[in-house]
């Protein structure tokens, strides 16, 4: 199991990552799939600086009750980037806006990636983060550029899976798309990415 999330990070972190992982509470299930599957179309691979990475799309790990990792360290940052893919959308969101206060250009999909989800809190979160902390991280924006232009066909489909979500759930409070926050969130990083 932790080799399997060892593959969500880029293959220079692994090793420093894997302590940490074999710490996590075991999963009450395997993960399912991962963040580039769309019913029956695998989408091209996502790569993180040239490496491809395998983002699970559900973690079902209990959140631990003890950290498994000295606070600030690389293996915590990526712990709590595992738990952003977690199945309780409240278990996301905390563990999004504890990874928000780092910087390491490897948190870049699991951020991207909430926004094609359906928690709009999560959404408003990332908004108010590009838009506020984002452009004051200049290494941070060169990571999400880069970002961008390696995998512009997973940025081209969290638009779409965002505009789903947005008609199918969100239209009678943000009538029109460019106001819904995860469409203003992915517009400002492309514009920032640009």
């Amino acid at each position: 199991m932790p080799t399997t999330l060892g593959r969500a990070f880029p293959s220079g972190l692994r090793a420093s990552l894997s302590e940490a992982l074999v710490a996590m509470p075991r999963p009450l299930h395997a993960p399912s799939g991962d963040i580039t599957s769309s019913y029956s179309r695998k989408w091209p691979e996502i790569t993180v600086g040239g490496e491809p990475v395998e983002i699970p799309y559900r973690v079902y790990n209990p959140v631990p009750s003890n950290r498994v990792a000295p606070e600030g360290s690389q293996a915590t940052v990526a712990v709590d980037c595992l738990y952003t893919r977690h199945h309780d959308g409240f278990v996301r969101q905390q563990a999004l806006r504890r990874v928000l206060r780092f910087e390491q250009a490897w948190i870049i999909p699991f951020v991207v990636q909430l926004l094609g989800e359906y928690v709009i809190e999560i959404c408003e979160d990332i908004h108010g983060f590009v838009v506020r902390d984002l452009p004051r991280r200049p290494a941070m924006v060169r990571g999400l550029r880069s970002f961008v232009t390696e995998n512009s066909d997973f940025f081209t489909l969290t638009e779409l899976r965002a505009t789903s979500y947005w008609a199918c759930y969100y239209r009678s409070t943000h009538l029109y798309r460019d106001t819904y926050p995860a469409m203003l969130a992915l517009k400002a990083m492309r514009d920032l990415a640009a």
